[in-house]
């Protein structure tokens, strides 16, 4: 691990790839990730790969969640939505996952955020983006990734089959995308005191 970020306090609430991998970038560049999982844990610990426990690790999980550290809240209930926005009081960077109306309804939406952290820096992941017709729907990896690059159109062989996506085909990029989106606010964010509003889809 670096130091580049020491003194960055992150707050993650996100599970599957896209979101957890900007926070685990900047992790290893040394700030202080702490994620939020439900007091089952996170969906991806007993998905695919990450099923198979060797030395107590969970390859999958670990490849998108290293680097940070834990804890486990209801945010269903009142008391663990409070405890939760007690840990964003401090915080520099929120990194969620949420579509826009859960977000609202849960008051993590960057517009109820900022009255109380004004420099809170807000980023997320959605499927289609924040505007337009698509922009309430949920994505997933391949699916939407796919249907909006053009990839799986341009890379098989004219008259072979259509390609199937790898795992993570664009959680990966789209979290990676949106570490250097936070990166670019928090430099700003040091130099005004004002947070940002990102989302990478």
């Amino acid at each position: 691990m670096l130091d580049l970020l020491k003194g960055m306090k992150v707050i993650e609430i996100a599970g599957f790839m896209a979101a957890p991998t900007a926070g685990r970038i900047l992790g290893e560049w040394g700030a202080d990730v702490i994620k939020v999982e439900p007091p089952q844990g996170d969906s991806t610990r007993g998905v695919g790969i990450s099923r198979h426990i060797l030395n107590g690790d969970q390859a999958g999980f670990d490849c998108f969640n290293a680097c940070k550290k834990y804890v486990a809240l209801d945010t269903r209930k009142p008391e663990g939505m409070e405890i939760l926005k007690k840990m964003l009081k401090d915080a520099d960077v929120f990194i969620s996952h949420l579509k826009i109306k859960d977000a609202i309804k849960l008051g993590l939406d960057y517009e109820t955020l900022k009255e109380k952290y004004p420099k809170l820096i807000c980023a997320s992941t959605s499927g289609y983006g924040l505007g337009g017709a698509w922009s309430t729907r949920g994505g997933f990896d391949g699916v939407s990734y796919a249907a909006r690059c053009g990839y799986v159109k341009d890379c098989p062989v004219e008259g072979d089959t259509p390609m199937v996506p790898y795992f993570g085909f664009g959680d990966i990029p789209t979290g990676t995308y949106l570490a250097m989106a936070i990166l670019a606010a928090y430099i700003r964010q040091q130099r005004t005191g004002q947070g940002e509003k990102i989302n990478v889809a």
